[in-house]
């Protein structure tokens, strides 16, 4: 502080010294420049002041500079130069973006996922019009989009590629699929009916026909298994149980409107007096 107290004591001295040489009697041009003459001396002890009071702060620790070296490091550059690196670490920072204490901004966002309800409706189109191949591509896709949280859409797409393949004679991937499709949903009617479907064409009726009543089990209303329920136990000769489950499917099959009924209706209709008029020579009635 007797630094301080020196620069203070010679600034007076210098003020008076001034006054004396450049203020004639009654002011004038004279006064204007012992002010100007002033400024340099004020300007050189502020910087002064500031300096030293810098270098107390940052000697006893201040700043967090993190070390003798870190805190007193800005002493051994000037100030442009001090201005010049905070422009640049600036730049950087704009640069480099947000820093990686910032998690939730750099989290990259999840790719969405595939539509599975897309997939599987182009599937059953193509699956439609004939072109099986493609569509067993669209149902694979369905299911890679489905999740694992949802297994019900995981034995949709299961189901409907177990079709593509069973058109297409594939009868050993057809069968992996509705198994697959049934591991997930047991009591998934379209699965168990067309599962049936298969073995019943490979042969094996009794694991058919067990099929078959799963699936009017889990849906009395479901009208395609009620049809080849009938049709096995026709082949068995079990006439009555044919008639019935024959009964049931034109019963639900009147139930839709005219464009959207089963196209063997009539077939059956023609199959049923059939079968009733083989009854009634059969028992002499």
């Amino acid at each position: 502080m007797s630094l301080i107290h020196e620069a203070l004591k010679k600034l007076e001295r210098r003020r008076h010294g001034y006054t004396a040489q450049t203020l004639p009697a009654g002011g004038g041009p004279g006064k204007k420049r012992g002010k100007s003459r002033l400024i340099a001396p004020i300007v050189l002890l502020t910087l002064f002041l500031a300096f030293t009071a810098a270098a107390l702060y940052f000697s006893r620790g201040g700043g967090g500079g993190g070390g003798r070296g870190g805190r007193l490091a800005f002493l051994r550059k000037s100030p442009i130069e001090s201005v010049r690196e905070a422009m640049r670490k600036t730049r950087e920072a704009q640069v480099k973006g947000p820093s990686k204490s910032q998690g939730a901004l750099q989290t990259p966002r999840p790719a969405e996922p595939a539509s599975f309800s897309g997939h599987n409706a182009r599937g059953l189109s193509l699956f439609k019009s004939g072109e099986f191949q493609t569509a067993a591509v669209e149902f694979k896709a369905a299911l890679d989009a489905a999740t694992d949280e949802n297994p019900a859409l995981k034995g949709v797409a299961l189901n409907n590629l177990g079709m593509a393949y069973m058109a297409m004679d594939d009868a050993a991937l057809a069968e992996e699929s509705f198994k697959e499709a049934l591991r997930l949903k047991p009591d998934y009617p379209q699965a168990l009916n067309n599962y049936g479907t298969l073995l019943s064409k490979k042969g094996d009726r009794k694991k058919a026909l067990a099929l078959f009543k799963r699936a009017v089990q889990a849906d009395k209303n479901y009208a395609e298994a009620h049809l080849n329920l009938a049709i096995l136990h026709e082949k068995d000769d079990m006439i009555e149980d044919a008639l019935t489950h024959y009964g049931i499917f034109l019963d639900l099959n009147a139930l839709k409107p005219a464009g959207e009924q089963h196209e063997k209706t009539e077939e059956v209709r023609k199959k049923t007096r059939i079968l009733k008029t083989s009854i009634l020579f059969k028992t002499g009635g």
